[in-house]
Formats: C-alpha cells, structure tokens, sequence
C-alpha cells in the first residue's frame, strides 16, 4: 500500500510539474558561467525536475548499496556467532556427558559395600 501511495504521489507531482510548465512557454534569458542563452521556461523548469529527480536517485542509490554493505557485514557477523554457539552447545554437551559419567561412578562407587 505504501508503494501506490508513493506512485500516486510522484504522478500528482509530475502533473502539478506539467502545468506549472505549460502555463510559463515564454523564453527566458538563462545566464551561464561560460555563457547567456534563451530558452523557453518549460525546459528550464522540465530540465531542473530531471536534474533534481535524477540527484535524488543517486543519492538513493548511494544510501541503498551503504545499507546492503552493511547487511551483508551483519549477516557475516550473525553467521561467525552462530558458528561460535554451535561449538560452545558441543562443549556443553561433553562436559555434561562427562559429568553424568562422573556422577554415575560417584553412585556405583557411594553404593559399593565393599567401601563401607
């Protein structure tokens, strides 16, 4: 839902864009660094809607590799974790069967009568 909430949105935009456009046709005088040139203000406004459109890609895209970076940095670290859990729960087991082995001859020992 949030996705057709932002094609509606950038849709409205480019329309309000469009008209706004349209209205404004007369040429105007567009002062360069290097140079003076005379265009009609609708590929002046139609021209800096693209450019800004297309910066906000970039920087989009920019942000959007960072954080698949940073995903696979996590996923990286979540996997040496679990690798880590996985040897310490082995560990665990073989103190625990040691244990259990211990605590059995403890008993058969305990229960000897000829210990007594």
């Amino acid at each position: 839902m949030k996705i057709q909430w932002t094609i509606l949105a950038g849709l409205l935009f480019a329309l309000i864009i469009a008209v706004f456009a349209y209205v404004n046709i007369e040429k105007v005088s567009v002062n360069y660094v290097f140079g003076k040139a005379e265009w009609p203000l609708i590929f002046i406004v139609l021209g800096s809607a693209l450019i800004g459109m297309l910066m906000s890609a970039c920087f989009s895209a920019v942000r959007l590799f960072a954080m698949k970076y940073k995903l696979n940095q996590l996923k990286n670290e979540l996997h040496t974790m679990d690798r880590k859990l996985t040897e310490k729960n082995a560990e665990y087991i073989s103190l625990k069967l040691q244990m259990t082995k211990m605590q059995e001859q403890l008993d058969r020992d305990y229960h000897n009568p000829f210990l007594k």
